[in-house]
């Protein structure tokens, strides 16, 4: 073998230890997870359960046709002009999730969808169930507050 070859493997092995050595060091000196969730938190990220995660990634095929804004009891007792509306609601899926944090009062207009006696469910080509995707923001939220609190008081 020549010389550079011997250099470079030396090169390689003596990275591999540092490596090695570093990563041991290191993990037992601090908590991971709650260091990373505590430098996230700040940023308006927080996890989700699956449950609604799978929720939010079922409207990701939403065609927008508008038809559950046009059958909904809600905006169509008041005026449009203003008011969210509930496909915007499903497009903001597509979003990252820190935009929730914007959206309570639009999940103020919708606070009772699920009580609704006509769902938008019937008039939705693809039937889906946005009073799920409603609470599974406003689960978001109060998540969100409750964190934060708590991260406040941890910080003062």
């Amino acid at each position: 073998m020549n010389k550079k070859k011997i250099n470079a493997y030396f090169v390689i092995a003596f990275l591999f230890l540092g490596h090695i050595i570093k990563k041991f060091i290191f993990k037992l000196k601090r908590n991971n997870m709650e260091q990373f969730k505590d430098n996230y938190y700040p940023e308006y990220l927080i996890e989700i359960p699956k449950e609604s995660y799978d929720k939010i990634h079922q409207f990701e095929s939403c065609i927008n046709c508008s038809l559950c804004d046009a059958h909904c009891s809600k905006l169509t007792t008041f005026h449009r002009d203003g008011l969210p509306k509930i496909s915007n609601l499903i497009l903001s899926t597509s979003s990252s999730l820190e935009e929730y944090r914007f959206s309570d009062n639009v999940l103020e207009v919708f606070s009772n969808c699920d009580e609704c006696l006509d769902p938008c469910i019937t008039v939705c080509p693809n039937e889906y169930p946005v009073f799920d995707l409603i609470n599974v923001m406003k689960d978001y939220n109060t998540n969100l507050d409750k964190i934060l609190e708590n991260l406040e008081e941890k910080n003062e």
